[in-house]
């Protein structure tokens, strides 16, 4: 096939079972002049360019015109380049109007996505790193995050309570420590899982001594 290679403002777009096809004109002027162009991408990546704004700024396509046959055989829209930020060699990044970002991050063979919260405006991040062998979730400006890494897990909010876990066990931090639970247990009572007995001889006293009961919940045993 041969024809020439043009641009054109994409003025509109509509999919229908799965494949997308653009109309082609001039957004400053508003004015189109061919419909239902078929869009060539990458296989396996589907997306609907970003309808022109109120000041006529518009995706762009590069495409092919054969008679009366048109092709897109490109599409860019600078309008959210600033989102995409620095990229180094191999990086891959996915932008668009709102918040929601996904980036590609070839040296840390890294898989990071952002967004940000509806009503503050505070950022969202899940960062997978494969060279650091880490998941990271961060939420909010206080931030609460969860780290998990090969072999632990630590949850929290700076500044505030942490929760640990790891080979060596379970570690609470924090200024304070509540369990609001019908009963707690802790240590073993004949095995791991096992709900203690009604009234073992390892409950906790309850009240000032000497008239001290014993608890029905609140149990201690060593392990």
């Amino acid at each position: 096939m041969s024809g020439d290679i043009l641009t054109a403002d994409i003025l509109a777009t509509e999919a229908t079972d799965g494949e997308v096809r653009a109309q082609l004109g001039d957004a400053a002027l508003g004015k189109g002049f061919a419909q239902e162009v078929a869009i060539y991408g990458v296989d396996g990546f589907v997306g609907r360019p970003n309808p022109p704004d109120a000041e006529g700024n518009a995706a762009q396509a590069l495409y092919l015109q054969d008679g009366d046959d048109a092709q897109i055989i490109g599409t860019r829209d600078n309008r959210w380049a600033d989102k995409v930020g620095t990229m180094d060699e191999g990086d891959r990044a996915i932008v668009s109007e709102g918040a929601a970002r996904f980036f590609l991050r070839n040296e840390r063979d890294a898989i990071v996505l952002y967004t940000e919260h509806g009503t503050e405006g505070k950022g969202m991040l899940l960062d997978i790193g494969g060279v650091e062998g880490e998941i990271k979730i961060i939420n909010g400006a206080g931030p609460s995050f969860i780290t998990i890494g090969p072999d632990s897990i630590t949850m929290g909010v700076d500044g505030g309570g942490t929760l640990t876990i790891d080979k060596d066990g379970v570690r609470v931090t924090g200024a304070s420590f509540q369990a609001v639970t019908t009963k707690v247990q802790l240590g073993d009572m004949g095995g791991i899982g096992k709900p203690p007995p009604p009234l073992p001889v390892n409950a906790c006293g309850i009240g000032a001594s000497p008239a001290v009961a014993p608890s029905t919940s609140v149990f201690v045993a060593g392990l």
